[in-house]
C-alpha cells in the first residue's frame, strides 16, 4: 500500500469517525432533552412558584407493580391559599407510608393552585439528563475534530498528489518517452 493509499484510508477513517460521533451526539443530546424535560419542569416550578405549608390528610396505597408485593403510597395534601379556600393535591408516589397530619412544603401556581407540587426537589433526578447532555456535547466536539482532521488529511493528500504529478512530468525519462510517443503518432 502506497502512502497515497494510506492517506485515502485515513481520510475515510476520519470521515467515518466523524459521522459516528455526530450520530452519537445527536442521539445523546436528544435523549438528554427528552429525559430532562419533566425533571427540569418540576425543578423550575419549585423555584418560580410560591411556597406554602400543607398537611397530609390521607394517602392511597397501590401495588408498585403487578409482579411485586411492594406498595407505593400517594399522599393527599391539603393547603389553603386564601382564607376559607382549601386546595387538595396528590403528591408523587413514595415508598414509605406517609404520616397523616405531617406538615410538608407545597409549591403552587397563583393562577392555578390545584397544579401544585409537593416537597423539595430531589436533585438526583437531574443527573441522568445532564450526563446525557454532557456526553452528547463531547460527542459533538469529537465529531468536529474528526471532520477537521479529515479535511486536513484530504488537503495533504491533494498536495502530495500534485507534488507527485509535477515530479513525474519533470523527469527526463518521462519527457523522452512523451517525445518518442509523439513522434510515432506523426
Amino acid at each position: 500500500m502506497s502512502s497515497n493509499e494510506a492517506k485515502k484510508v485515513g481520510v475515510k477513517a476520519f470521515r467515518n469517525r466523524g459521522i459516528i460521533f455526530a450520530i452519537l451526539a445527536i442521539c445523546l443530546i436528544a435523549s438528554g432533552v427528552f429525559f430532562g424535560m419533566k425533571p427540569f419542569d418540576d425543578f423550575a416550578k419549585r423555584i418560580t412558584w410560591k411556597q406554602i405549608e400543607g398537611e397530609i390528610v390521607g394517602f392511597e396505597k397501590e401495588l408498585a407493580s403487578q409482579n411485586s408485593s411492594e406498595y407505593k403510597f400517594i399522599p393527599t395534601i391539603d393547603f389553603s391559599v386564601q382564607d376559607n379556600e382549601t386546595t387538595e393535591v396528590k403528591a408523587d408516589p413514595q415508598k414509605e407510608q406517609p404520616t397523616i397530619g405531617e406538615k410538608v412544603k407545597v409549591f403552587y401556581d397563583e393562577k392555578n393552585p390545584s397544579a401544585a407540587v409537593v416537597g423539595d426537589y430531589p436533585i438526583v433526578n437531574l443527573i441522568i439528563p445532564v450526563v446525557l447532555l454532557v456526553l452528547g456535547v463531547v460527542g459533538l466536539i469529537l465529531a468536529i475534530i474528526s471532520f477537521r482532521k479529515m479535511k486536513k488529511a484530504k488537503a495533504y493528500q491533494n498536495q502530495l498528489q500534485n507534488s507527485m504529478n509535477q515530479n513525474i512530468n519533470q523527469t527526463p525519462f518521462v519527457q523522452n518517452f512523451v517525445q518518442q510517443d509523439n513522434g510515432r503518432r506523426q
